[in-house]
């Protein structure tokens, strides 16, 4: 046990603050370069694209969920200085991505041909979609193919470093970004930027390795056929609920794409941009204790992982409560003065909608990261396949009455029931923690709260008309929810160290 490398406060924090100024660089990049995207490229080439991304985002689910796997074994192998075991999964891996690479590389050749027929695209060539696509395909192709390299930094708990590097790689490719496109250049010009992007920062990521951990090494001879049995003995769940995220994220825009019409796809996918940089926001702080979790229960800290668990529920709904609040209220608002008005009237039933099954998902971004770190994470993949299978199935049924607005009510109900009762209940029942104890704990309060402001809301709306207002509209939500935390979340002693540190801050 004294092998074993203890994970210091200062730099678990430095991981979660770098992560959450990655996430607020990539936001403010969004903000500034999707309006160009939108209306430089026009609604049905930007459809044809988010399709695209959407198709080629399932081939990611080839990853086999090996890169879980990585971040497990090369976590735990390092803190007990097991250095050779450890270089044997990196070499492992990447053989397996490999193949795997070449896969994605031939399926992008043949796919690419069919993509105009499957979503009846009648504005572009179908010489320039399949050029673009097949850019996007080679670009995921060597992404998958050099993946070990960004696994086993978040093994390592690398999380500054990486973010340094994304952060730089951010700034310059969404300046080319909106360089090429408002030169008039179109989809290849921005896949072939997104590409050579996506290799400046994968070299950038081996030279880390290369300068910081030169254990770490391509050894051929280092295939195993015990190493790859442990991987895949691990991965193959993992890989299940890749798959159900990928349905999950991405079945929403080629129903759209496929039952309505490709320039639908527009008006869905910005208010569900919004909500997946929501949950990106939590999942740059949560995925830091992936490699903790793992250690604490190689160690028996249970105690310590049941404490993460509830505490990681509860802050992380109640750090998104004000944004999801903001988004129900007046997301139509935001997306009018972001977008223009036509965006906003369309987008705005399904923020709102969304906004709902958020607020219960947020809180159990960390359910995922616990049930992997223990390797119990069997039952947790099985239940996001069904709620994938839900979502398509109620999805398809619904856009028939009520249009894009339907394939939200196909998301929300089964994500709510997902998030609220069957994750819980079975993360629960791995930590031993009381089921009921943990709800009242997690949602209660907030839940009441919200409510009781919402009813505020609807008694005195308010409706921003400016950037200026629509921003003291957040602050003064954000305000109300700090005094709520402050009074009703966090006990005493918490309180108290929050005050500490903001008094050694000023």
């Amino acid at each position: 046990m004294s092998d074993i490398k203890p994970i210091k406060d200062s730099k678990l924090i430095a991981n979660i603050f770098s992560n959450w100024t990655t996430f607020v660089f990539t936001v403010i990049a969004a903000l500034v370069v999707s309006p160009i995207l939108v209306h430089q490229l026009g609604n049905e080439k930007y459809g044809i694209w988010t399709l695209i991304v959407s198709v080629t985002g399932y081939f990611s689910v080839l990853d086999f969920g090996v890169s879980t796997a990585i971040i497990r074994f090369i976590s735990k192998y390092d803190a007990e200085g097991r250095h050779l075991d450890a270089r044997k999964i990196y070499s492992n891996a990447f053989i397996f991505f490999f193949y795997v690479s070449v896969a994605v590389a031939i399926f992008s050749l043949i796919f690419a041909y069919f993509f105009v027929d499957v979503f009846n695209v009648v504005s572009s060539s179908r010489s320039e979609v399949y050029i673009v696509f097949l850019v996007v395909g080679i670009g995921l192709a060597i992404n998958i193919l050099l993946s070990p390299f960004i696994g086993t930094l978040r093994a390592l708990q690398e999380f500054y470093r990486l973010n340094v590097i994304s952060i730089v790689v951010l700034l310059l490719k969404n300046s080319l970004i909106a360089v090429v496109l408002l030169n008039g250049f179109g989809l290849l010009a921005l896949a072939i930027v997104i590409l050579c992007s996506d290799l400046l920062r994968n070299l950038l990521q081996y030279l880390l390795i290369n300068k910081q951990y030169n254990y770490l090494f391509f050894e051929r001879s280092d295939f195993d056929k015990d190493t790859v049995k442990k991987i895949f003995d691990y991965s193959i769940y993992s890989f299940v609920i890749s798959i159900a995220l990928k349905v999950l994220f991405f079945t929403d825009s080629i129903v759209i794409g496929s039952l309505l019409s490709v320039a639908s796809v527009t008006f869905y996918v910005i208010p569900v941009t919004l909500m997946q940089y929501l949950e990106r926001f939590v999942y740059s702080a949560i995925s830091v204790f992936t490699p903790i979790i793992s250690v604490n229960d190689a160690l028996g800290y249970y105690g310590k992982n049941q404490q993460l668990y509830v505490l990681g529920s509860k802050y992380s709904v109640l750090a998104c409560a004000p944004i999801l609040f903001v988004l129900y209220t007046n997301g139509d608002s935001f997306i009018s003065l972001w977008m223009g008005t036509e965006y906003g009237e369309k987008g705005g039933g399904v923020i709102k909608i969304l906004s709902v099954g958020y607020f219960f998902a947020m809180s159990q971004v960390i359910a995922s990261s616990i049930l992997k770190g223990v390797s119990k994470h069997k039952a947790f993949a099985y239940i996001l396949a069904i709620e994938a299978i839900v979502n398509l199935g109620l999805s398809v049924l619904l856009i028939k009455y009520y249009g894009i607005n339907g394939v939200a009510f196909g998301t929300t109900v089964p994500l709510v029931v997902t998030n609220l009762v069957i994750v819980p209940l079975y993360t629960c029942y791995v930590l031993k923690i009381d089921f009921f104890k943990y709800i009242c704990e997690v949602y209660l309060a907030l839940s009441t709260f919200v409510m009781l402001l919402g009813y505020a809301f609807y008694i005195y709306p308010i409706r921003p008309e400016t950037y200026f207002s629509f921003l003291s509209y957040c602050i003064c939500v954000s305000l109300l929810f700090i005094l709520f935390g402050l009074l009703f979340s966090f006990d005493k002693q918490q309180r108290t160290y929050l005050f500490t540190k903001a008094r050694n801050i000023v």
